[in-house]
């Protein structure tokens, strides 16, 4: 035989119906609450998942080379001017952009040497700290809009650093004019010396990460 007890209150509850409404509102006010929890939790643990921007030194150096016999015999097609509707300006950079410690800089003597060698010209010697951006979102750096040089050198990221140079040399080739094109894209590694060569124009590149 089996028996079951009731303790009733007093307004004739029993006590198990009272434990059993105050499940249900406890289940309901839970129910409303877990949501704002999660949201909460999401909110204030987002930082701790979120990528630090990488900030990178770029260093180049531009030298001509003074001796254009090996260029004489090449054919030189007239060179499309290059695009510098979306090159930034280092003298008023934008958002992100910003000039070094000149102290920091490392090719100095090398540009010194180059300069001094009689061999080659020393064009430009420049650095900027920049963000490393991706592709669609790469802002390319202007070398020159006018002079011997114009055009642009383009950080970005992806899986690896790559430097894109787009750049038109103008020089002349046994006494006529000549404007070559400097085009390439190369892949980076950091803290590396890395040479783009060409009969004309050379280019002579690092990249730091900003610690």
């Amino acid at each position: 035989m089996n028996f079951r007890f009731f303790l009733l209150s007093g307004n004739g509850e029993t006590i198990g119906d009272r434990l059993a409404e105050q499940g249900t509102h406890a289940v309901d006010a839970m129910s409303r609450t877990l949501p704002n929890l999660a949201i909460a939790l999401l909110l204030f643990a987002t930082p701790l998942f979120a990528q630090t921007e990488t900030y990178y030194r770029v260093e180049i150096v531009l030298f001509a080379n003074n001796n254009t016999s090996a260029a004489a015999v090449e054919f030189w097609p007239e060179a499309e001017y290059p695009d510098l509707s979306r090159a930034i300006d280092l003298d008023n950079p934008p958002t992100g952009f910003s000039s070094p410690d000149p102290q920091s800089l490392t090719l100095g003597g090398i540009a010194a040497r180059l300069d001094q060698s009689g061999n080659y010209r020393l064009i430009r010697h420049i650095s900027w700290i920049q963000p490393g951006l991706p592709e669609s979102a790469a802002l390319p750096v202007l070398m020159g809009s006018s002079g011997n040089v114009v055009g642009t050198v383009t950080l970005t990221l992806s899986r690896y650093l790559h430097l894109n140079t787009d750049m038109v040399f103008y020089t002349a080739v046994d006494g006529l004019p000549v404007a070559a094109r400097v085009s390439d894209s190369r892949r980076m590694r950091s803290r590396e010396l890395h040479y783009i060569d060409h009969p004309l124009l050379g280019v002579i590149a690092e990249i730091t990460p900003i610690e």
